[in-house]
C-alpha cells in the first residue's frame, strides 16, 4: 500500500443519510475486520465520489458465507467471522468460500 493511500481520509456510507468518517485507512480496515463494513456499504475519499466497499482491495472483502437457509452473505473480511457469529449473523453450519479462488 502506497504511503499516499494510507494518509488519505476515508468515509463509509451505509445509506443515503448514514455517512461515517473521517477515517484513516487503518481505521477503515479495522471496521471491515469487525464486520462493520459489508458489500452493501460504499467508500469514499472525499465524501462525494462513492465506490462499493468490495472494490477497495485493502478491506479484503473476499469471502462469501453460504448459510444453511440457502442464502449467501457477503462478501466480507475473513477476520469478521467470529464477531458476525457472535452477533447471530452467521450460524455454525455456514460454509465459507473465497470468491477469488
Amino acid at each position: 500500500m502506497a504511503k499516499s493511500e494510507s494518509s488519505k481520509s476515508w468515509f463509509m456510507r451505509s445509506g443515503p443519510d448514514n455517512v461515517y468518517g473521517e477515517f484513516s485507512l487503518e481505521g477503515l480496515v479495522a471496521w471491515a475486520q469487525q464486520g462493520r463494513i459489508t458489500a452493501d456499504n460504499e467508500i469514499s475519499h472525499n465524501g462525494k465520489d462513492w465506490v462499493p466497499a468490495e472494490h477497495v482491495p485493502e478491506l479484503k472483502l473476499e469471502w462469501m458465507v453460504n448459510l444453511k437457509s440457502g442464502h449467501e452473505f457477503g462478501p466480507l473480511n475473513i477476520l469478521s467471522v467470529p464477531e458476525l457469529y457472535h452477533r447471530g449473523k452467521i450460524d455454525k453450519a455456514a460454509v465459507l468460500e473465497n470468491k477469488l479462488t
